[in-house]
């Protein structure tokens, strides 16, 4: 984005600014600007799931039944493509 771009998106969102009429709303987006410009890369969590939400996810994928070991895969990749592994 171009110098001449990043202005006008700065302006339009100072419009938008000034059409708030509630300072509870003007506060609220002053602590979301300040976090956002505060935020460095190491403060966002690396997950997309809670601990919760894992837990369920692998205990769904563990009762799945279709697991299959390294040694299983590459054997099985053998049979059907006849690609010999580096075993």
């Amino acid at each position: 984005m171009n110098t001449v771009e990043l202005d006008a998106e700065r302006a339009a969102i100072i419009r938008q600014l000034f059409a708030i009429d509630s300072r509870e709303l003007l506060d609220s987006v002053q602590q979301l600007i300040t976090s956002f410009v505060q935020r460095k890369e190491y403060d966002r969590p690396p997950c997309q799931f809670s601990v919760e939400e894992l837990k369920r996810v692998l205990a769904e994928s563990d009762a799945g039944g279709d697991d299959m070991s390294h040694e299983d895969f590459l054997a099985e990749l053998e049979k059907e493509e006849g690609i010999v592994s580096c075993r």
